[in-house]
């Protein structure tokens, strides 16, 4: 959990500790490629695209997460 700011660490103590893993698990494939896509996101984790975009969403309304750029050619950027 070091390698995430403060603000992350305090949004992920706020999951129960089997969502807290699946966060985690999709915070460290942002952190390892930036411009991942929901896709290969999906593939790497094991998650059904839904659960992928039910995260992302969380993390972006708790300003954690915010894409920068296009669909196809943004970035994910975890503060």
């Amino acid at each position: 959990m070091e390698k995430f700011s403060r603000v992350m660490q305090e949004k992920l103590k706020q999951y129960s500790p089997k969502r807290q893993a699946s966060a985690m698990k999709l915070a460290l494939i942002i952190l390892e490629d930036s411009s991942v896509t929901i896709t290969e996101m999906t593939r790497r984790s094991g998650y059904g695209a839904r659960t992928v975009q039910w995260y992302l969403k969380e993390f972006q309304d708790a300003g954690v997460l915010i894409r920068k750029g296009s669909d196809i050619s943004g970035k994910w950027i975890l503060l």
